[in-house]
C-alpha cells in the first residue's frame, strides 16, 4: 500500500488508449454508418489556447509506480 502522505491529495488520471477528437469523428461516423444513417462532421472554431495540431503524449505511470 502507497497512501498518500498526510494532508497530500493525489490525482490520477486513468486511461488505456488514447484519441483525437478526429480519431473519435471517425468512430462515429462508421458507426452510423453502419445503422444506415447519414452522419457529417463540422469544424467549429477550437475554444483551445494549444495548436490545432499538436503532438500529445499523455503519460500513465504513476499509479504503475504504486506497486
Amino acid at each position: 500500500a502507497n497512501p498518500a502522505n498526510p494532508g497530500e491529495f493525489r490525482v490520477f488520471n486513468q486511461f488505456t488508449e488514447q484519441f483525437s477528437v478526429n480519431d473519435l469523428a471517425k468512430a462515429v461516423i462508421q458507426a452510423g454508418e453502419k445503422l444506415g444513417l447519414e452522419v457529417r462532421t463540422i469544424k467549429v472554431p477550437n475554444p483551445r489556447v494549444e495548436a490545432e495540431e499538436h503532438y500529445y503524449n499523455a503519460k500513465h505511470t504513476k499509479l504503475m509506480e504504486l506497486g
